[in-house]
C-alpha cells in the first residue's frame, strides 16, 4: 500500500507539473545543407534564410537548427565534406526530432562528381547516423533546388540527371520520405540572386514548400484587392477655389504621394467598381493633413439611388493620424462614395486625400497597412500597421532588375508599428506590398506606390482663410445668424447645402455688411440634422457648419 501511495505521488504530481506548466512539446528540426540552406547571398541570413522563414510560419512547439555550411558536400571525398565540419557535430548534439537533409549541389561539381560511386553509400550513412541518435529522428531527404546558371563549377544537368535519380533509390532502399525541392523551383529564375541562392523572397518559397511536407497542411497564399484601384469615379461638392482641385483620381491611383486636393466641405468622391462586390474593410490616407482631425462618412450602393452608410466618422472629435482604417461586417455593392464633411482640429478647409481603398472581402485577415511620412526634403517614413494579431508580418519591396518583391523585413513585435525610412529621389517610383501570416495563411497587400515630384513642382497650398463670419445660435431650431465678424466691402454669396452636397438655398445679401451684422437664414420646413454654409467673394472663401434641430 505504501508502495502505492508513493507511486501515486509521483504519478499526481508529474500530472500537476504538466497541467500548471502549460507547455507544449517542442519539436526539434535539424536542417542539413549546403549554403542554400546556411543563406548565402542574404542580407541577414540568421531572418532570411529558408530555415529561419520556416520558423516564422510554424508555431511556437517547433524549434529550428540551421546546420548548413557553404559549400559542402555529401561525398566524403568531396572537396569541403559536410562530415568534417563542428556544425555537423552540432546537428547530432542537438538531438532532433526531424532532420531534413538536402545536399548534392555542390557534389555536382565536376572535381567532386569524380566520386560519384560513392553518393550512394555516403548518402545512406549520414541517414544511418541520425537513425542511431537517442531521439530517433524522422528523417526526410530532398532533391536539390533547380540551378540556372552553371557558375561556381555546379552542373544543373548532373543533379538532375544522375544526383535526383540517386536520392530517388536511396529513399527507397531507407524507406524515407522525399520533399522535391527542385519541380517547383524550376520555373522560378526570378526568385534566384545568382541562378543558385534564392534571394529573401525565393528562400520564403522554400521555407512554404517544407511548412507543407512537415506538418501536412497546405500553405495558402491570399492576396488583398482594393476594389477602388483605377476604377471609374466621380467627384461632387462644392469644389471652391477650383484651380486646387487637384484629379480626384488621384485618390485611387494607388500612389500614396498623389492626392486629391479640394477646398470646401462637403466634398464626396463616388467609385463605380465595376460589378456587385463584397467588401469589409476601408482605408483612408491623408498624411499631409494628419493633425486636422477629418470628419467623413463612407456609403455603399447596389444602383447608386439608395444609399447605405457603412462608415459614419462625421462626428468624430480627435485628431487622426496620417491614416483611417474601417473594418465591417462585409457589405455587398456596386458604388462606393467617400463624403469629407469637415475637420475637427483646423479652421482650414483645404483637404487633400492621397488614397481610398476598399478591401475586397476574402474570408481572412488584411495585411498590414501602409502609411507614410514625408518631410520637405523627401525624407520618408514608412509605417507598416497590422490590423490584427498576427504570428508575423513582412514588408517587401519591388525588385525592377529581378521584377519580384524582395523581403526587407520580418516583425513578430506589433507592440509598436514597424517603420522603414528611406530618402527618396524625385521622379524615382517605389513599389511596396505587406504580408500578415497566422496559421498556414499569408494575406498579401495590394501593392502601393510612392512617386515624388520635383520638390519644386510641388503645389504651394495657401494658407487658412480667415474667419470673416460666424453662426449663431448653433445648434438651431428655424433661424440662424451668419454674423460678420469684421467689415466686409465686397460682394459674396451664401450658399446653403445638405449633408450629400445638394443645394438648398443661395442668399445674395448686400455688397457692404458691417461688424456684427447678421445674414439671416429662415430654416423652417427643412430636416433636422447637419447642414453647410459656402460664403464665396472676390477674396472671401469660408465653410461653416450648423446643426439643426
Amino acid at each position: 500500500m505504501k508502495t502505492f501511495k508513493i507511486l501515486f505521488a509521483v504519478i499526481f504530481c508529474t500530472f500537476l507539473v504538466s497541467e500548471t506548466s502549460g507547455q507544449q512539446p517542442i519539436t526539434k528540426i535539424a536542417f542539413i545543407g549546403n549554403s542554400i540552406t546556411a543563406g548565402s547571398g542574404l542580407a541577414n541570413p540568421t531572418t532570411q534564410a529558408y530555415p529561419a522563414q520556416l520558423g516564422n510560419l510554424l508555431t511556437s512547439d517547433w524549434q529550428i537548427g540551421n546546420f548548413g555550411v557553404s559549400g559542402r558536400t555529401m561525398l566524403k571525398k568531396g572537396d569541403f565534406p559536410i562530415w568534417k565540419e563542428t556544425k555537423f557535430t552540432d546537428a547530432l548534439n542537438f538531438e532532433p526530432n526531424i532532420v531534413v537533409i538536402m545536399l548534392g549541389t555542390n557534389d555536382s561539381k565536376y572535381y567532386n562528381w569524380a566520386y560519384k560511386s560513392d553518393f550512394y553509400k555516403d548518402y545512406v550513412s549520414m541517414i544511418d547516423t541520425f537513425a542511431n541518435l537517442p531521439s530517433k529522428p524522422k528523417i526526410y531527404i530532398c532533391y536539390p533546388l533547380k540551378v540556372f546558371k552553371h557558375i561556381y563549377d555546379i552542373n544543373d544537368t548532373v543533379i538532375h540527371d544522375e544526383i535526383i535519380p540517386i536520392i530517388t533509390k536511396v529513399s527507397v532502399d531507407k524507406n524515407v520520405k522525399i520533399i522535391d525541392c527542385y519541380t517547383p523551383t524550376s520555373t522560378k529564375p526570378e526568385i534566384f540572386s545568382d541562378g543558385v541562392h534564392p534571394n529573401a523572397s525565393g528562400a520564403h518559397f522554400v521555407a512554404e514548400i517544407f511548412y507543407t511536407a512537415l506538418t501536412g497542411n497546405t500553405y495558402r497564399k491570399i492576396f488583398d484587392e482594393n476594389l477602388l484601384l483605377h476604377k471609374k469615379f466621380q467627384s461632387s461638392g462644392l469644389m471652391g477655389a477650383g484651380f486646387m482641385n487637384n484629379a480626384a483620381g488621384n485618390a485611387v491611383d494607388g500612389d500614396l504621394i498623389s492626392a486629391w486636393t479640394f477646398k470646401g466641405f462637403p466634398s464626396s468622391l463616388t467609385v463605380d467598381v465595376g460589378s456587385i462586390q463584397s467588401a469589409d474593410q476601408f482605408e483612408l490616407f491623408f498624411r499631409s493633413d494628419k493633425d486636422k482631425g477629418i470628419q467623413y462618412k463612407i456609403e455603399a450602393s447596389s444602383d447608386s439611388l439608395k444609399w447605405d452608410v457603412v462608415v459614419d466618422k462625421t462626428s468624430r472629435n480627435d485628431r487622426v493620424a496620417a491614416y483611417s482604417l474601417d473594418k465591417i461586417q462585409p457589405k455587398e455593392a456596386r458604388y462606393f462614395r467617400l463624403t469629407i464633411t469637415g475637420v475637427y482640429a483646423s479652421n482650414y478647409d483645404l483637404i487633400r486625400i492621397n488614397e481610398f481603398k476598399v478591401l475586397k472581402y476574402h474570408g481572412s485577415f488584411h495585411a498590414p497597412l501602409i502609411s507614410a511620412d514625408v518631410t520637405s526634403n523627401l525624407t520618408t517614413a514608412l509605417n507598416v500597421v497590422p490590423a490584427e494579431n498576427m504570428q508575423n508580418i513582412n514588408f517587401l519591396k519591388y525588385s525592377a532588375s529581378s521584377k519580384v518583391f524582395d523581403i526587407l523585413n520580418t516583425v513578430k513585435d506589433f507592440s509598436k508599428p514597424y517603420a522603414y525610412n528611406f530618402k527618396a529621389a524625385p521622379n524615382n517610383q517605389y513599389i511596396y506590398r505587406t504580408s500578415a501570416y497566422s496559421n498556414g495563411v499569408d494575406v498579401y497587400s495590394d501593392t502601393i506606390k510612392f512617386k515624388f515630384a520635383n520638390l519644386t513642382s510641388l503645389p504651394n497650398l495657401k494658407q487658412p482663410d480667415k474667419n470673416y463670419f460666424q453662426i449663431f445660435p448653433n445648434p438651431s431650431t428655424d433661424q440662424i445668424r451668419i454674423v460678420a465678424k469684421q467689415q466686409i466691402n465686397e460682394n459674396v454669396t451664401v450658399k446653403i447645402l445638405g449633408m450629400k452636397g445638394e443645394l438648398i438655398e443661395i442668399i445674395h445679401p448686400q455688397s457692404s455688411i458691417k461688424q456684427g451684422e447678421a445674414i439671416m437664414w429662415k430654416s423652417s420646413g427643412i430636416h433636422s440634422g447637419m447642414y453647410f454654409i459656402i460664403i464665396e467673394g472676390k477674396s472671401i472663401h469660408q465653410n461653416l457648419k450648423v446643426v439643426m434641430n
